[in-house]
């Protein structure tokens, strides 16, 4: 589910009927957490304290490895790099008590983030679930950028979204949450049969409202003329690459590599000054063994005899 490597936690079972009544969805989805689970979980997996992840944080669930159920972290988590969550026909889900601050994130395919307090994403927040897929923020939402790709999946966030919105074509953005409100095309009386049935569920952004990606992202993200390439989208969040098309490459997978160069060329420094303090001894001993070189004395300047003045004949009449 995570890179130990770079992310560490200490991961406790909690047994379901305790973890269940602590860690619950209520207020954070409109979702149960059977639409998640055809069989309760026996335990979740809860790590007590904030966490803080330097460089990329990939969360991917891993058939026949990890533990199909809540991951719990008990706390804030900061990443200083990108958050990267996908999983495929599995349900396994990320739970932070806290609030969670990132670079940049990626969240696809059957993802299921919960979050109970605030989401910051400092660059671009690009969504791409499935309909099983969960992005639901209790809290409020910034980010510099978001960037919704596929009409599905469950957006929920509770306070209206910071961000300046992107859309692929004439994608809308599904965001469910009190502050929403019929977008084009929906009946503002509510007889649309969809609010009849669940008048919570509406979403709020139109096309008109959100700001076409050409121009804006990064050429090389591009599948056609209009269409992002999500793949690659993710890959270069992973790598640092540019996202938008005023941008050099990032350094969002430089944070955990950075002191390992600093402590390498520092380490080379002593050697260095050493071995040229070494060398030093050496070149005097040779100047010093190098005879003087003789000055020429300067000689005296030539005393010049002044010649006598040349008398002037005198004209004979």
């Amino acid at each position: 589910m995570f890179d130990t490597k770079r992310v560490k936690l200490k991961l406790e079972a909690v047994p379901f009927e305790d973890a269940s009544e602590q860690y619950s969805l209520d207020g954070i989805s409109l979702d149960e957490l059977g639409d998640l689970f055809p069989e309760d979980p026996e335990h979740y997996l809860v790590h007590k304290g904030n966490v803080t992840v330097d460089g990329p944080m990939l969360v991917e669930y891993r058939h026949g490895k990890d533990d199909l159920t809540i991951y719990v972290i008990d706390g804030d988590l900061t990443i200083h790099g990108p958050l990267l969550m996908k999983n495929s026909d599995a349900y396994a889900a990320l739970y932070v008590t806290g609030n969670v601050t990132c670079d940049n994130a990626y969240i696809a395919w059957d993802a299921q983030l919960f979050v109970a307090g605030s989401m910051t994403v400092k660059g671009l927040l690009a969504t791409y679930l499935t309909d099983a897929g969960h992005f639901s923020i209790k809290g409020s939402l910034g980010a510099g950028s978001w960037l919704e790709c596929g009409d599905r999946g469950c957006l929920e966030i509770g306070k209206q979204p910071k961000a300046r919105l992107l859309r692929v074509g004439e994608h809308r953005y599904y965001v469910f949450g009190p502050y929403a409100k019929p977008s084009e095309g929906d009946d503002e009386d509510g007889d649309d049969e969809d609010d009849a049935e669940d008048p919570d569920r509406k979403f709020g952004f139109s096309p008109k409202q959100a700001t076409p990606i050409v121009g804006i992202l990064h050429p090389s993200l591009f599948d056609g003329e209009e269409d992002v390439n999500t793949g690659k989208l993710g890959e270069a969040m992973l790598k640092g690459k540019p996202l938008f098309a005023d941008e050099t490459a990032t350094t969002s997978t430089q944070p955990a590599k950075q002191p390992a160069k600093q402590a390498k060329a520092a380490a080379k420094q002593p050697a260095r000054k050493a071995k040229a303090a070494a060398k030093q001894p050496a070149r005097k001993a040779k100047a010093a063994k190098q005879p003087a070189k003789k000055t020429a004395k300067k000689q005296p300047a030539k005393k010049t005899a002044k010649k006598p003045a040349k008398k002037t004949a005198k004209k004979r009449r």
